[in-house]
């Protein structure tokens, strides 16, 4: 129903438009929507009307309740509009009964998303001018033939009978230009405008009384009246017709359409004889644009709620699938810890163990990572670090995360180069690993057999190309169209096969467009494999020439130089987590660090300013007092020895509020022991300046 999608203010605002008595109405009449036409006519308040039934809000509704119900199932089993009869309804226009109004009921359909009647639009249109016009003209006519008869006319009254046919001509005449009717015309069977009343003068902005009908419109105008008119004089049938279009030509000169329920009545001579028309026009402009609308507008809502419908179940569908991700990695990691605690497991156990727990972690980690690009790049926060880099490095790179799956699988994963991939490029190498290691890796998870291939080539001058083809399950034509969108993989039926996002490719087809490029699947066949083709704006660069920062790979020392080379610094960690705070102590104690410990922001305040520390590890999130606080507090005192946040907060804006609070670096959690020594190794020298706004890189 209207109301039951959330549209029912935008509907009444709607309905209040139309010029016409309006509402909506439930297949068994209850009203959903009401107009202040509505109201006026059933002299009622908005509540005494909205969930009741029309018949007994209305019981001398002009519908009349049987005939209502009637034309309501003739609308509900057709799917297409329903006019009532014209009936007379005074209501509580005139209840002395001294004048009479009339009015025509229009019950149209509202369809639903399925292509279902949903509702009922009733319009209640006021067509007693219209019904007056045509009472007075046929009385008029009434008596003009009384009175002819009357006369019985022979040779010598001829003429008085003519005059008198004559003056009651004049009144009709006289009647149809003065009294307050809808548009109506006389037209002679030559097309010529006996009478033309003001009305109609109005509607089409010309003169048209003693004129021809091609003086008056144009050849467009006329192509839609003209030949009902001509059949009428052929026929000699009237014309009753609805809604009808009316083009006329604005004063600008462009083509506005009307609409008018019109009618057109042959005029007869005492000889039977066709004389002309007797035209009679109600515009209805009004009210049809504001019905069609209203039809708009429930296309539109029919739309949004499918759209809506189909969003929310791709996402409940996500949701599912990534609880799915998150507890297959987390279920490994909490059970091989309890293999670590039987105190009987073998070293090679152990062994395995660990390594399986450092794996899940990791996939957690990357699922974490890809969500957190997604939410940056829809943000328009997305940092892109340009530098030179190696295109045959990244490749091989990208490939060596994905070849122990390969191998497992009896894979053969084949690397190939066009002699014309530039040694150097300029791009963000750290980016472009990361596409291609999603690629390469789907292409792997998807291949059973055979063989993952990715050749490189450059497409002149600025775009390097990889093109990454498999002999795997393949994608049907179906299914194509969703690889890309957002929550969703091919088939549900991949997810619960294959596990997976279903992130991966939208976000390396979002990171293909923030370096220049595009990510698309160039062919696909099932059951025999696919090909998709990563294309990134990377120019060939050439390093002699070059002042720019050249990407290399960052090569941390050794561990066991590194166990000394916190020896003599005092370390206090402000972490709120136990577990972290074992963690973190045990790092930097095997690294030869002094550490002490605090559990919140304050704590670590009221030591930072009794105690003397080579660094301090802040943890942002904290109870009583956060480390933002904790370190606007110090950075005020006048405290000037290095800070540096710890924390799981990872996205840009966290990192720039950091270093606005007074921080010197942020490392983003989970961190490892060489990232951490590193990092704390580099404030070793107490006399090194510290820059509050941090350094040119952070670690995140």
């Amino acid at each position: 129903m209207v109301n039951k999608i959330g549209i029912l203010p935008r509907v009444e605002h709607l309905l209040d438009a139309m010029p016409t008595s309006a509402c909506i109405l439930t297949p068994d009449l209850q009203i959903v929507a009401v107009n202040e036409n509505f109201l006026i006519m059933t002299s009622k308040q908005r509540a005494e009307v909205i969930g009741y039934n029309v018949c007994e809000v209305w019981p001398e509704s002009p519908a009349g309740a049987e005939a209502l119900r009637i034309s309501v199932a003739a609308v509900m089993h057709s799917k297409k509009p329903h006019r009532m009869p014209i009936t007379r309804w005074d209501g509580q226009f005139d209840q002395s009964g001294d004048f009479e109004h009339y009015w025509q009921v229009l019950n149209s359909p509202v369809f639903n998303e399925y292509g279902e009647v949903d509702c009922i639009l009733q319009t209640s249109e006021n067509v007693t001018d219209t019904v007056l016009a045509k009472k007075a003209a046929s009385e008029t006519a009434r008596r003009i033939d009384v009175k002819i008869e009357e006369l019985q006319v022979s040779e010598k009254n001829l003429e008085t009978a003519r005059a008198l046919e004559s003056a009651a001509k004049q009144d009709l005449c006289d009647f149809i230009m003065q009294a307050p009717m809808p548009m109506c015309i006389i037209m002679g069977s030559d097309f010529h405008y006996t009478l033309a009343n003001p009305a109609h003068d109005r509607l089409v902005n010309r003169k048209a009384m003693g004129k021809f009908l091609a003086d008056v419109f144009t050849e467009t105008e006329r192509l839609y009246h003209f030949p009902i008119l001509k059949r009428v004089l052929e026929t000699g049938e009237p014309y009753v017709g609805n809604e009808l279009p009316l083009p006329l030509i604005d004063d600008d000169g462009s083509l506005k359409e009307h609409y008018t329920n019109l009618s057109f009545t042959p005029l007869r001579d005492a000889d039977g004889k066709i004389r002309g028309i007797l035209g009679l026009a109600h515009d209805v402009t009004e009210m049809v644009v504001a019905r069609r609308k209203l039809e708009t507008l429930t296309a539109d809502l029919k739309a949004a709620v499918e759209a809506a419908e189909s969003a929310n179940e791709a996402k409940s569908a996500f949701l599912a699938n990534m609880s799915h991700e998150l507890r297959t990695p987390m279920t490994a990691i909490l059970g091989f810890t309890e293999v670590l605690r039987d105190r009987g497991v073998t070293e090679e156990d152990k062994h395995d163990a660990l390594q399986r727990i450092d794996s899940g972690g990791r996939a957690l980690l990357r699922l974490i990572d890809d969500i957190l690009d997604i939410s940056r790049i829809e943000a328009g926060k997305l940092t892109l670090e340009k530098s030179v880099f190696a295109p045959f490095e990244v490749v091989s790179e990208a490939a060596a995360v994905v070849r122990h799956a390969a191998e497992q699988k009896g894979i053969e994963l084949r690397l190939e180069f066009d002699p014309d991939v530039p040694l150097s490029a300029c791009s963000d190498p750290a980016r472009i690993r990361q596409i291609l290691t999603n690629v390469l890796g789907n292409a792997v998870k998807f291949t059973s057999s055979g063989e993952v291939r990715i050749r490189a080539r450059l497409d002149k001058p600025l775009h390097l190309i990889f093109d990454i083809t498999d002999t795997g399950i393949g994608i049907s034509q179906e299914n194509q169209g969703r690889l890309f969108q957002r929550f969703a993989q091919a088939d549900a039926s991949i997810a619960r096969q294959f596990g997976g996002s279903g992130l991966g490719l939208m976000l390396s087809r979002r990171l293909c467009e923030e370096l220049g490029g595009n990510l698309v699947l160039v062919d696909s066949k099932l059951n025999k494999g696919s090909t998709f083709r990563v294309r990134i704006e990377a120019a060939p660069f050439d390093l002699e020439s070059s002042h720019l920062k050249q990407a290399s790979p960052q090569r941390l020392p050794a561990m066991d130089e590194q166990e000394q080379s916190l020896t003599g610094m005092r370390i206090l960690v402000a972490e709120d987590t136990y577990s972290n705070q074992v963690l973190m102590h045990r790092f930097l104690s095997v690294a030869g660090a002094d550490v002490d410990l605090a559990s919140n922001g304050e704590e670590a305040m009221e030591k930072a300013q009794t105690e003397l520390y080579d660094v301090i590890l802040m943890d942002i999130q904290m109870p009583k007092m956060d480390g933002i606080q904790a370190t606007k507090a110090l950075r005020l005192n006048g405290y000037r020895g290095p800070i540096l946040a710890i924390t799981a907060h990872a996205m840009k804006e966290e990192i720039e509020r950091s270093f606005d609070a007074g921080y010197n670096d942020h490392l983003t959690k989970p961190i490892n022991a060489k990232t951490l020594v590193e990092a704390v190794s580099i404030y070793r020298s107490r006399t090194a300046p510290f820059n509050y706004r941090g350094q040119e890189s952070h670690r995140i």
